[in-house]
């Protein structure tokens, strides 16, 4: 009876060990738990951040130099109140191409006669040069002309005389500024000796052109 009660449990653990399945007698004949699947969490996309562009900037200033004002250097009735002159129509002939920018024009009651020709150049000192050693913007006949040594190097003087005119004139430069002053009279002595007393006033006026 032993032997044939034992049989059947026998069996049992025979099976069970084939199972492959836990030795769990409560859940062996459960349903089988559906697989499950495991959800991969991909990464989101990245988004490139905007670019912002500032304006460029630079520490260096760039300064421009004030333009320089022709008309503002030319001669007035009160620079010349000592003169006893006039304002008279007309304007300074150009003398080789060398136009001027701003002009003025005065006679004296003897009939002698100032012009004042201004002319914006780059580096007029080097224009006065020229008229120095290469007779640039002069008349084709020149002699030496009044003596102007205190109004500095950049300025250039010389008388001339012709069938139809005589006179002096003087060139001063003054940054880019060049103001020339002639006199024609009824003789180069007072032409010379007018340019003498009216240089100083041209070249103080050229610093009102360059005032800012």
């Amino acid at each position: 009876m032993l032997r044939r009660a034992l049989a059947p449990a026998a069996v049992l653990l025979l099976a069970t060990a084939c199972s492959g399945r836990a030795n769990d007698l409560d859940t062996y004949y459960d349903d089988p738990a559906e697989p499950t699947t495991s959800q991969v969490a991909l990464p989101a996309p990245v988004t490139q951040a905007p670019v912002t562009t500032g304006p460029v900037t630079t520490d260096a200033t760039t300064t421009v130099p004030p333009t320089a004002d022709p008309s503002a250097a030319v001669l007035t009735a009160d620079d010349l109140a000592e003169e006893g002159v006039q304002a008279a129509a007309g304007s300074p002939d150009p003398v080789a191409g060398c136009t001027p920018d701003a002009s003025g024009n005065w006679r004296y009651p003897s009939g002698s006669e100032i012009t004042q020709a201004v002319s914006l150049v780059p580096d007029a000192a080097a224009r006065v040069a020229a008229m120095r050693e290469e007779g640039a913007c002069l008349p084709d006949s020149t002699t030496e002309g009044p003596r102007v040594a205190d109004l500095g190097e950049d300025r250039h003087s010389w008388c001339y005389a012709a069938a139809d005119a005589m006179g002096c004139a003087v060139a001063v430069a003054d940054g880019d500024l060049l103001t020339v002053i002639t006199v024609e009279a009824g003789s180069t002595r007072r032409a010379s000796e007018a340019v003498g007393r009216i240089a100083p006033l041209a070249a103080a006026a050229l610093n009102r052109g360059l005032e800012p």
